[in-house]
């Protein structure tokens, strides 16, 4: 349903090149031109809370290079846009229909929850990040070599007493040590 060549930007007027408004319409175009056509609708007529949007680094990078390379680059930026810019599609959307004469009722602006995948190869390491790269969209290689199952790093034991029905955690032991002196009770255990 939406074709870009039809498609008017959420916001009138020029914005300067760069600027966050600018790299919203980009994004609004990438996505009106390269996903299926009723991807903003099904959103819409979903009762799903946050809907997923995989955006193919790889992909991106080869049709809007800008694009691609900003998302490794200040990613966290580049998903907080990408959800305005689904936002504002879906609200376009929404305007399409009720010009269309099509019930909308029910159907509902979701947030859209963003994931980068298949990152450019040069960007994968197989050593531990430096601090120069904090913040920057990167993807590790490597073999696993080892795996066990998840080890508890702290256990809460709890007591208990025969005669009353009183839980202590572990982590209050000196209160237990006063309750158990205090009730002169022999019958305190671990479960």
């Amino acid at each position: 349903l939406m074709d870009p060549s039809s498609f008017a930007p959420s916001v009138e007027g020029e914005v300067e090149e760069g600027s966050d408004e600018a790299l919203i319409r980009e994004l609004e175009l990438w996505v009106a031109e390269w996903h299926e056509p009723d991807l903003l609708g099904s959103w819409l007529r979903s009762s799903e809370k946050l809907p997923v949007f995989a955006v193919d680094q790889l992909g991106l990078s080869g049709t809007h290079q800008e694009l691609g390379m900003r998302f490794l680059w200040q990613p966290r930026k580049m998903i907080q846009l990408t959800q305005l810019a689904l936002s504002r599609l879906q609200q376009a959307q929404l305007l399409l229909y009720s010009r269309d004469g099509i019930d909308i009722t029910g159907m509902a602006v979701k947030e859209v929850r963003v994931r980068v995948v298949t990152l450019v190869f040069a960007h994968y390491q197989d050593s531990i990040p430096r601090g120069s790269q904090v913040g920057l969209l990167r993807g590790f290689a490597g073999t696993v070599i080892r795996t066990g199952s998840p080890k508890i790093l702290d256990v809460t034991p709890f007591f208990r007493s025969s005669l009353r029905a009183v839980d202590i955690p572990h982590s209050h032991h000196h209160l237990s040590l006063l309750i158990i002196l205090s009730l002169s009770d022999s019958s305190f255990s671990l479960p």
